[in-house]
């Protein structure tokens, strides 16, 4: 029926229809995956372009980034950046030091060109060097600073401390949890192997003074003179760099009282499993096996009372029976830690002064250790007339530090058999309960409590000095300051 003459051109026609849909369907499929792609590209693509200064030259190293994602790039020598898969209509911002940080609404543009405006500001501030001030903008050598915008707000005994982290080439490390201890400063890496890094303290123009004997609540700006230009004029004792303090004066105008205090807590970082009972009996057995194994000896032989086996690679099973103490929870605390500052400041035209008292008091984490000190400051400036002015520094500062007897590994590995409590009005040891196959340490509370190791400072850097005004540029200025220290 289907091959009749009748059919035949139906069939044709139908094999020709569908011909033409075949045709339209493959038409739109082509045009729907290159729509998709022109969509991906719009949507999706790589960013590029070139950072230049306003002269046309290159800017290497520039932060290229964009805003509100972690995505970013710095340029290169020629000053160009790409960034991939770029998403969208976006932001960036591009920066470099010495310039004005830029921010960019790119759109959906593949290439973006942009140029940065030196940061003038910046250039026009003024720095302390070695013989002098200057502005930014005419010093050579390597010099950082650093306003105290924020550091009378960190919360720590040390000036150093809230230094940590906020000047390049500058690296101040904590290496002991003692409160109090003094930090150390190394200035563009280890200078010499044997002799000292430490860099000279300069506190207003006087040096030789120490970080410890100064609060941050009474600084105003520091230097650091990192290369062997700028810290030439002190000669060898600046041959580790150069840190310039310069501290709080009065102004002309009204008294001004103001009132620091800030108070809190700390708490070391614990480990939470402490090996007690069963676990510390384990330990001893493996390591006591090992140990008669490396002396020649059997480990077959039971580990406790038998006498082929030498006493001291022995384990009294007492010591997983007996009540077990964690260590760590006996000799660490919650460290409170307060700092309080007042201040007055003013004058007039003639007569500018700025006094300051300090108390601080920083609890360390193993108890009975703290830090406290007691400072003052006066900074007197008066101008006898428009040839002569004079000044008088006075800063005494007393602390009392008390340091636990040993560190914090030692004490809270101890035996966990041992009591906290006084055994026979003494605090026991380990052979007080186990004869043999410990050590005789002494317990921790012992070194807390049995040792009051004290160490009294009294410092006081005074500094008096009269300037003459000879003529426009010129002046001459001399001084004379002591730095007296007393140690107990």
């Amino acid at each position: 029926m289907y091959l009749s003459k009748n059919s035949k051109p139906y069939l044709k026609i139908n094999l020709r229809y569908f011909k033409a849909a075949g045709f339209w369907i493959l038409l739109v499929a082509i045009l729907s995956i290159s729509f998709t792609s022109e969509a991906k590209s719009l949507f999706q693509s790589n960013l590029h372009g070139r950072v230049t200064n306003q002269e046309g030259q290159p800017i290497q190293n520039a932060s290229v980034s964009i805003v509100g994602t972690q995505s970013g790039t710095v340029t290169d020598a020629d000053g160009f950046y790409s960034l991939t898969n770029t998403k969208g209509n976006i932001v960036l911002e591009v920066s470099s030091v010495g310039y004005q940080t830029k921010r960019i609404n790119v759109g959906y543009q593949r290439e973006v060109n942009i140029t940065l405006e030196l940061d003038v500001a910046g250039l026009s501030d003024v720095v302390v060097i070695g013989y002098g001030t200057q502005k930014k903008s005419s010093v050579t050598a390597s010099i950082s600073k650093i306003q105290n915008d924020v550091l009378d707000e960190v919360p720590s005994a040390r000036l150093e401390t809230a230094l940590i982290g906020r000047m390049s080439g500058v690296d101040i490390s904590q290496r002991r949890n003692i409160p109090g201890a003094a930090p150390e400063i190394i200035i563009r890496g280890t200078g010499s192997i044997s002799a000292s890094n430490s860099p000279l303290i300069v506190i207003d123009g006087f040096p030789g003074g120490d970080l410890a004997q100064l609060d941050m609540n009474d600084i105003e700006s520091i230097e650091v003179l990192k290369d062997a230009s700028s810290a030439a004029i002190y000669g060898s004792r600046g041959a580790g760099g150069v840190v310039m303090v310069t501290t709080k004066r009065g102004k002309s105008g009204k008294p001004i009282l103001n009132l620091n205090a800030y108070a809190g807590v700390g708490r070391p970082i614990v480990f939470n499993d402490w090996l007690t009972g069963e676990e510390w009996y384990k330990y001893l057995v493996k390591y006591q096996n090992r140990e008669f194994a490396w002396a020649g000896g059997d480990t077959t032989i039971p580990i406790f009372g038998d006498s082929r086996r030498p006493v001291n690679y022995q384990v009294n099973p007492k010591s997983k029976e007996l009540p077990q103490t964690i260590w760590q929870d006996e000799v660490i605390q919650t460290a409170p830690v307060q700092n309080y500052n007042l201040s007055l400041s003013g004058g007039n035209d003639n007569v500018r002064y700025y006094i300051s008292g300090t108390y601080s008091n920083e609890a360390g984490a193993l108890k009975t250790a703290f830090y406290e000190t007691y400072g003052f400051r006066a900074n007197l400036d008066v101008k006898v007339n428009r040839i002569v002015s004079l000044g008088v520094e006075l800063n005494p500062h007393f602390t009392k530090q008390r340091v636990a007897g040993s560190n914090m590994v030692s004490l809270v590995k101890y035996p966990p058999f041992v009591s906290p409590e006084k055994l026979n009005g003494k605090y026991p040891r380990t052979f007080d309960y186990i004869p043999t196959g410990h050590s005789g340490q002494q317990s921790p509370y012992v070194f807390l409590y049995g040792v009051r190791n004290f160490n009294n400072n009294f410092a006081n850097v005074g500094r008096a000095f009269i300037n003459l005004n000879l003529m426009d540029g010129l002046s001459f200025k001399t001084s004379l300051g002591t730095n007296i220290i007393y140690n107990t």
